[in-house]
């Protein structure tokens, strides 16, 4: 396998890969843009003459192997933070924090979601400043981290 890098500013070509007979250019629209062509030359040569365009690529998501909740970022936080989470299948999810008492100050997440990676966004800006303990349920799984809110 033979990989190029190439960047030009007038087609922000970003990689191109050559795979014996076929070659595959990545190509963005523009320096800000967030989507993304792949353009394919049949002979492998570069040669854009003979080249199927593909609009759109969408990268394929794994599903996760195991529950998983991550630590908060960022941590310390003020006032927000984005709590990320992953289900390896689908399932009732909750999504609650708790202050060091042990009293619920806020439920994120209390609904059905599908198979994946989830983020939560915890906005505190009514709460002191302090510790306090997210915890994710799920009928197979619990866990409970803690973050830091600094006012």
């Amino acid at each position: 396998m033979k990989v190029m890098f190439q960047v030009s500013y007038f087609n922000n070509w970003a990689a191109k890969v050559a795979l014996s007979a076929v070659c595959v250019f990545f190509a963005s629209e523009s320096v800000f843009a967030q989507s993304t062509k792949v353009i394919v030359a049949k002979d492998g040569t570069g040669d854009l003459s003979e080249a199927s365009v593909i609009n759109s690529v969408e990268p394929l998501e794994e599903l996760p192997q195991v529950y998983a909740l991550s630590q908060n970022y960022p941590n310390p936080f003020n006032p927000s933070t984005q709590i990320q989470y992953a289900l390896p299948e689908a399932a009732q999810v909750s999504l609650e924090v708790f202050n060091a008492a042990g009293q619920k100050v806020a439920t994120l997440v209390d609904t059905h979601q599908p198979a994946g990676y989830h983020t939560a966004t915890f906005d505190a800006s009514q709460l002191s400043s302090g510790v306090y303990l997210y915890k994710l349920t799920t009928p197979g799984f619990s866990q409970t981290k803690k973050m830091l809110l600094i006012k």
